[in-house]
């Protein structure tokens, strides 16, 4: 973009291709991460360097546009992603000085085509006991977070008459959420371990994202905050509990496409859940179809105790081998 834009040759198709390639080589180098993570980690330590790789995420957003916008007003928009693209080749250049991960045979399962592969990691998540409901409880909390971030703007600005600084202090809050749920995992995981705190927190989730469209004029904007910083701490939580679960129980050869398969079924929800509850909104308002979005939320612990879940006291319990 920064040559384009030198060549006064940038146009907003220009902006739109790049920035598609950005996110769609961010999906190879997030999957790639998370399956390289264990086999430099003990089994012990992955929920701690999770935490500190979903703390480092929410760091990330909590401090990064802010200090963009610093950026782009000292040195202009140009410069701005010049630095971007400088912070992108320091990033490779430390990456070349990561230990070679040990070998592991391909499965000769799914040797074959794209999708056979595809197949291979679906059927693997689908045949898990545990793994299976995890899945299903993140996909539908994404669902209802991508309805409830569509209405975050129109709610607090057209609804309850805030200014437009009200939306960035909500990402605020849920950045330092994120942040603190990251914090964290580790702590109450070693306490009341994976599986109960999963059980927990997704309870205390749907109670506190019940907070935000309680929220009203005055005062009662602060339940928004609140409410959505306490669910973007809680999400993260077991987020990280859960990624550790993954990498925990699914053998080597098979984690990359597990680990893309959970992320395509379990992502694709959020696009899903703006755009049919933006569609919701425009019938109902935006207050309504906040509530709505916060009820799907709700779903979430009921999937958790209906599962075996339940009844187990750490995630890596279901192990054949585990004596949990």
């Amino acid at each position: 973009m920064p040559i384009a834009a030198l060549l006064d040759a940038l146009t907003l198709t220009h902006v739109v291709l790049v920035s598609a390639a950005v996110g769609f080589a961010g999906v190879f180098f997030d999957i790639a991460n998370a399956s390289f993570l264990p086999s430099i980690v003990p089994e012990a330590e992955l929920t701690a360097r999770n935490s500190v790789t979903s703390g480092s995420i929410a760091a990330t957003q909590l401090g990064g546009p802010a200090a963009g916008g610093l950026l782009i007003q000292a040195v202009g928009a140009v410069a701005a992603v010049v630095v971007d693209v400088v912070s992108y080749l320091v990033s490779a250049v430390l990456l070349t000085g990561l230990p070679s991960p040990p070998p592991h045979p391909r499965p000769a399962e799914g040797r074959g085509s794209l999708w056979t592969m595809i197949a291979v990691g679906l059927r693997y998540v689908a045949g898990h006991p545990v793994m299976r409901p995890c899945v299903l409880a993140a996909t539908i909390v994404n669902l209802g977070a991508g309805g409830i971030l569509a209405l975050t703007a129109p709610y607090l600005v057209n609804t309850l008459g805030f200014g437009p600084e009200w939306v960035g202090f909500a990402l605020a809050a849920e950045g330092a959420g994120s942040l603190a749920g990251a914090a964290l995992a580790p702590i109450t995981a070693r306490w009341w371990g994976s599986a109960r705190t999963t059980v927990l927190v997704a309870v205390f989730g749907a109670v506190t994202v019940l907070l935000m469209p309680l929220a009203g004029t005055g005062w009662r904007v602060a339940l928004f905050l609140v409410g959505n910083g306490l669910f973007a701490g809680a999400v993260v939580l077991m987020s990280v509990l859960w990624r550790t679960h993954r990498q925990t129980v699914t053998p080597p050869d098979l984690l990359p496409r597990v680990l893309a398969t959970v992320r395509f079924v379990s992502w694709s929800a959020f696009p899903v859940g703006s755009l049919a509850i933006g569609g919701v909104a425009t019938f109902v308002g935006d207050q309504t179809a906040l509530w709505l979005s916060c009820a799907v939320v709700c779903v979430v612990p009921v999937v958790l105790v209906a599962s075996r879940v339940r009844t187990l006291h750490d995630l890596v319990d279901d192990r054949p081998n585990s004596t949990g």
